[in-house]
């Protein structure tokens, strides 16, 4: 079995990767036939080690400012909610 030269992903390459893989999503094969100098695993581990890696950090970070968002969210309108005060005025006026 040949083994392929390992080389670095040029910026053209990149560039054309991302355009296939938002034509075709992950049918490697149709993606590997543009890349003569790249293998079908190349095509596939430079996804799921790049593209793939990349979308499902954004979606954590996403999710977890939403959370944060909602906690605050959550803390804000228990510091709004009077009715701590209404009750705590009622007890100390109740010992006057």
């Amino acid at each position: 079995m040949a083994t392929r030269q390992t080389t670095r992903w040029t910026a053209d390459e990149e560039t054309l990767f991302a355009s296939l893989v938002e034509k075709y999503d992950r049918d490697f094969k149709r993606i590997q036939h543009a890349f003569a100098s790249r293998t079908y695993n190349q095509i596939r581990s430079h996804y799921y080690n790049g593209v793939y890696k990349q979308q499902y950090l954004t979606q954590i970070k996403d999710t977890s400012v939403a959370q944060k968002n909602q906690s605050q969210e959550s803390r804000d309108s228990m510091t709004e909610d009077n009715s701590f005060e209404v009750s705590s005025f009622a007890l100390f006026t109740l010992f006057d």
